[in-house]
């Protein structure tokens, strides 16, 4: 008993600790995690500003390059490098040498594994015809993902002061790559030997996320997490985006502005933090049930009921904080197509919706539907579609005319009788009178 009684109190402290888990405080400048399903943001810290993106730039990079691969059927060519695409090649690179003959593929994976900007360029060169054409594929695929306040300049991310961004659309952009699985595949290599080519010996490519490396002393490895890249410039310190499946809740995790202390690679536990928190403080919860009672309105023309019970066709579930408690925090309101309900009636038949608000925020919605049926009564109807008939404005004005003309016609006719009668009245008085007149007229001979 009294092992039971412990276990208890372990148990609804660890529940407490999860129900209640607060956000984490990071040491990187900038932070956000965006969850995919929901297409919403799970923790931000000052994800608006604006900031110089590094090697997320890689990002946009990979994916217009993986969906050039998947374009050719995902069959794998060579590149043949050329002078013009090595010429303003500055930072991290693979040593590319011109004239050299490479894999398309490994052209991408020393991008995305290798971090390799000479890979970038050359990856340019080959997608958009030249650098100048691939960057405003980059800036235009950009803005069709919202992602308003990102302008590219080049397809390394070595630093440039004309090129900036936001974290807020470094998640837009990421949610648009993780709909790519090619780009997903390779960007998740932890290690990568790319073959010897005509002018250059084999090459050993690690991926700088440690996130998915369990020989990095286990100290940062997270399961399920794949994709994207990591890197880093002066101006804009360690970054870090990636995707992480918890239990099929898939949240992209980026870092920005972040730091290293010699072994101590902050922007990665900051990373680990932060997926640490969303699987400890979300949760997709039931905030309407199916079937649930929302309205008992009046129905008219049945005989055998008189009020119509609307019910939610549908589940309605969001991601929330897991604390939540959903009859105090969340708010239903409802939007009915009619004020009046006649039947006839199927079970099922829609009546209006049922929105489901946390906030402002409009968690989801679904269809109030009739509980039951019910039947129309022949009599009523007729009942009903005599008085609806006779309350018609038209008739009624028809009605109210004919109504007139009657009423005058009567009182013409009342007042035609009336001085008719007066003057057979005045005809009998004057032909009375001239009788008594000449009665007296007889007397007096």
């Amino acid at each position: 008993m009294k092992r039971l009684f412990i276990l208890t109190l372990v148990l609804s402290a660890i529940l407490c600790l999860t129900a209640f888990a607060e956000a984490p405080e990071i040491d990187a400048k900038y932070g956000i995690v965006y969850n995919l399903e929901a297409d919403k943001p799970l923790f931000e810290k000052d994800v608006d500003s604006i900031i110089y993106p590094a090697s997320l730039t890689k990002i946009m990079t990979g994916l217009l390059a993986c969906e050039y691969y998947d374009e050719r059927g995902g069959v794998d060519f060579e590149v043949t490098v050329s002078e013009a695409a090595l010429e303003n090649v500055e930072g991290n690179k693979i040593g590319l040498k011109a004239g050299e003959t490479v894999s398309f593929y490994d052209l991408i994976v020393a991008v995305m594994v290798g971090s390799g900007n000479d890979a970038a360029y050359v990856i340019a060169e080959t997608v958009g015809g030249s650098l100048d054409g691939f960057v405003a594929m980059m800036n235009e695929r950009a803005a069709t993902v919202g992602a308003t306040h990102t302008t590219y300049s080049n397809p390394s991310g070595f630093h440039s002061s004309y090129m900036l961004t936001t974290l807020r659309d470094q998640a837009l952009i990421c949610a648009e790559a993780s709909e790519n699985n090619t780009l997903l595949k390779i960007s998740s290599l932890v290690d990568y030997t790319m073959p010897e080519t005509d002018l250059h010996k084999k090459r050993e490519f690690t991926n700088q996320n440690l996130l998915f490396d369990p020989s990095h002393w286990l100290r940062h490895y997270t399961p399920d997490t794949q994709g994207f890249n990591a890197g880093m410039t002066q101006q804009a310190g360690w970054c870090l985006a990636t995707l992480h499946d918890n239990d099929g809740l898939n949240n992209v995790v980026i870092v920005a502005g972040g730091s290293v202390d010699g072994f101590e690679y902050n922007y990665i536990n900051d990373a680990k933090a932060l997926i640490d928190y969303s699987k400890e403080a979300y949760a997709f919860t039931k905030v309407l049930d199916k079937g649930r009672i929302l309205h008992d309105v009046d129905v008219k023309l049945s005989e055998d009921k008189d009020r119509l019970i609307l019910t939610a066709k549908n589940d309605v579930s969001a991601l929330l904080p897991i604390d939540i408690d959903t009859d105090r925090d969340i708010r239903l309101e409802s939007e009915l197509y009619s004020s009046v309900y006649e039947a006839p009636i199927n079970e099922g038949d829609t009546f209006g919706v049922v929105r489901a608000y946390y906030g402002d925020e409009l968690l989801g919605e679904t269809e109030l539907v009739a509980l039951t049926d019910v039947k129309l009564s022949i009599k009523l109807l007729i009942v009903d579609r005599i008085k609806s008939f006779f309350k018609n404005a038209y008739v009624s004005s028809i009605l109210k005319l004919v109504g007139s003309i009657l009423f005058a016609f009567i009182v013409s006719v009342f007042i035609t009788v009336c001085i008719k009668r007066r003057k057979i009245r005045l005809e009998k008085m004057r032909a009375r009178a001239q009788g008594v007149t000449r009665a007296r007229k007889t007397v007096g001979k």
